[in-house]
């Protein structure tokens, strides 16, 4: 097959040629591309799969898809709002699902919302809303993470919540600032982890802006534990970024602690240099897993891991570009987004050169062994004469080792399906469109 210029790898480009601040606006399809029609999903370790599409929000957990919610269906609480397009959308282990929606025909443009099977959606965070910390109200809602349920009795007058993590956009009159919020989803408190201009601890800097964030939760007695890893540029010119760990329950953290820094040297041997920037994070149990750009010849960026052991941090390189892609001829060129799991395994998207495929899911195992395994990539054949992958969007790894992903097809009976990717190999799970 003939290799060319993908949407990933001209992403990842400009990323590289134009720095962080294509970060902090909404990600834009090209315009020569059809925009997704199962734009969103997410599956839990159970295997249920909550998705969007055009019409509304679906659950897959047994033969037949689920309807939660319809466009043109009322929104509760917006006066007269109904749902208009969906954004990003998650799903627990309890089957609690979290979405982003615009609205259109009351008085509220978008907001954060909760639903479960056989029942009516409910808003948690609407725009126009006053934001904590800020002098504001929230204007838009970009990503979000939803935690599993965890006990908080004791910290909080109920025995147990569920959590949504967000970023969102706040406006303070003519100026508007970012930050990361959560929400709980019993009882609706919001609350501020970092906002823009807020120091950074010790360090004589402030945030100036957030990129990619990651969240863990461990529902252990007495209390759960919530911890955000987050990557944040910083006003100071000497250390220019940095990935940080936040810990929100059972104690909110009086700083966030940094994990690595722009300037620190990278493991990986000779040639590496140090880190740069920072793109993308993820955070397990064991491990914080990220991509980050280096300043050495050998290698321009790479996938690490840092372990945390009281005070230290200890790092380790995992894939470098140039690194052998498995299973033949090609090398790494360009990293993107990770989902790593509970279990010592990481899956990346990744571009490579010498290589009919263009890009493709790549798994590699954490802990002290690097072992390096294709899931899916652009070119692969699709199961039930679906046709051949051209396009992978989302993916999530779950902890039992299979990766769910998004593809856009050609050449065969769907134009787009989600599949399982597990040891090199592809499986349907019905969804299909």
């Amino acid at each position: 097959m003939r290799r060319m210029s993908t949407p990933l790898a001209l992403f990842l480009h400009a990323i590289l040629m134009f720095g962080w601040k294509s970060w902090d606006e909404p990600r834009v399809a090209a315009s020569e591309e059809p925009a997704f029609e199962l734009a969103h999903f997410s599956a839990n370790d159970l295997e249920d799969v909550v998705y969007t599409t055009p019409e509304g929000i679906f659950l897959k957990s047994g033969p037949r898809p689920l309807r939660l919610v319809a466009v043109g269906e009322e929104a509760p609480m917006t006066r007269g709002g109904r749902f208009r397009t969906f954004g990003p959308v998650r799903i627990n282990r309890r089957g609690t699902v979290a979405f982003q929606a615009t609205l259109e025909g009351g008085e509220v443009a978008s907001g954060l919302f909760i639903v479960r099977a056989r029942e009516r959606a409910r808003p948690l965070v609407l725009a126009g809303q006053p934001a904590p910390q800020t002098r504001g109200r929230f204007v838009a809602f970009e990503r979000l993470e939803l935690t599993d349920r965890i006990r908080v009795l004791g910290v909080l007058p109920i025995p147990e919540t569920e959590i949504v993590l967000f970023r969102a956009t706040v406006e303070e009159g003519e100026e508007k600032r970012r930050g990361l919020f959560f929400a709980l989803v019993a009882g609706g408190d919001v609350g501020a982890l970092v906002v823009q201009g807020q120091p950074v601890g010790a360090r004589r800097s402030r945030y100036r802006a957030f990129g990619d964030f990651s969240a863990l939760s461990v529902d252990s007695f007495p209390l759960g534990v919530v911890r955000i890893a987050f990557i944040a540029e910083l006003e100071e010119e000497e250390v220019p970024e940095g990935i940080f760990l936040l810990t929100l329950f059972p104690q909110l953290s009086e700083f966030a602690r940094p994990i690595v820094l722009s300037g620190e040297d990278a493991p990986g041997g000779p040639g590496v240099g140090r880190f740069h920037r920072f793109r993308f994070v993820s955070l397990n149990r064991n491990e914080l897993t990220f991509v980050a750009t280096l300043t050495g010849e050998r290698a321009g960026e790479g996938i690490f891991q840092a372990v945390t052991v009281g005070p230290l941090v200890f790092l380790q390189s995992k894939v470098l570009q140039g690194g052998n892609v498995p299973f033949g001829p090609g090398r790494f060129e360009h990293f993107g987004e990770l989902s790593s799991n509970n279990n010592e395994q990481l899956v990346f998207r990744a571009t490579v050169t010498g290589r009919d495929a263009p890009e493709g899911l790549y798994l590699v195992s954490l802990g002290p062994l690097t072992i390096t395994t294709t899931v899916a990539e652009v070119g692969d054949q699709a199961p039930q004469q679906d046709g051949e992958i051209t396009r992978i969007g989302e993916f999530v790894l779950l902890d039992n080792g299979k990766t769910y992903f998004q593809a856009s097809l050609t050449g065969g009976d769907a134009r787009e399906a989600i599949y399982i990717g597990s040891a090199r190999r592809i499986f349907p799970t019905g969804i299909r469109r």
